[in-house]
């Protein structure tokens, strides 16, 4: 070996031995403990897309953590997560963009299903473009404009919604509501064009998510049982089920509070991850414990 050789080999040592006692390069690696809370996360809640889960990590533990960091880390156990939506949104006209940015804007719609014994439900869902908050989820067998004016009247009893605009479609059971119903709450009503209901994208998705998250999971056996559990989701939708509209957070968030959070912040390694269960243990929210 020559001298300039030894030099050069020298000089490599050195710097491999700055490289070992320096600092890691690029981003750190994930603690044990937020491991422990995605392989929770995704037992607990098996429909849950890598993303879902990095909301809750963001909104219920305050641990900010990329959907990818996600992804990888259930991939790395064998776990496959479930794919995120990947609804296309269609364009919308300008002129309807600028209506949902200058006022209060509602949608309202129905959503069907069966019970036990094959009879039709009907479920109007109002849902508040804003923060896609669901104001209101009700269930009847039989549908009139009475009942949905009713239904209006419990869902709006302060005058929370007077100045704003409801968009409707074209069904029939909807004209003396867009005649006089909505008009006496002081809303101005929108309809849909025939035949075009993505103008209505808002409550369509929401009655895709009530399919997913609640209707594909139970059988119907009363009235009274299904506007229950509506109640309760309603409830978990609007306080702690992430929404991606909202950057993760839920249309109304009330963060939880920790059994004891002497610890919490400090040391989150100490602390035990608590699961809230709604619906009866079908979807979870979650808490740090000390």
């Amino acid at each position: 070996m020559t001298i300039v050789g030894w030099c050069h080999r020298q000089l490599r040592l050195i710097w491999h031995r700055k490289s070992l006692a320096g600092p890691r390069s690029g981003r750190p690696p994930t603690l044990d403990y937020v491991e422990d809370w995605i392989l929770t996360l995704h037992r607990n809640n098996r429909g849950y897309s890598a993303r879902r889960i990095a909301a809750i990590l963001r909104h219920d533990l305050k641990h900010p953590i990329d959907k990818n960091t996600v992804a990888r880390i259930l991939k790395k156990h064998g776990l496959t997560p479930h794919p995120p939506d990947t609804t296309t949104s269609r364009h919308q006209d300008p002129d309807w963009r600028t209506l949902f940015h200058n006022h209060a804007f509602y949608s309202m719609d129905f959503k069907t299903t069966l019970d036990a014994l094959c009879r039709q439900v009907f479920i109007l869902n109002i849902v508040d473009h804003k923060r896609r908050r669901l104001v209101w989820s009700r269930a009847t067998h039989n549908p009139t404009s009475a009942w949905v004016a009713q239904q209006i009247r419990e869902a709006f009893p302060f005058d929370e919604a007077r100045g704003g605009i409801m968009l409707i479609d074209r069904d029939s059971i909807f004209a003396h509501i867009a005649a006089h119903t909505l008009p006496s709450f002081g809303m101005r009503v929108r309809r849909t064009a025939y035949r075009c209901p993505w103008q209505n994208a808002v409550v369509e998705r929401f009655n895709r998510t009530l399919k997913e998250e609640l209707l594909s999971s139970i059988v119907v056996l009363n009235l009274r049982q299904l506007n229950r559990l509506l109640s309760e989701y309603r409830t978990y939708y609007n306080t702690a089920r992430p929404h991606m509209a909202n950057d993760g957070e839920p249309p109304t968030p009330i963060h939880p509070v920790a059994a004891n959070d002497s610890d919490i912040g400090h040391n989150p390694s100490r602390c035990r991850l608590e699961a809230i269960p709604w619906l009866g243990g079908l979807h979870h929210s979650y808490r740090l414990s000390a």
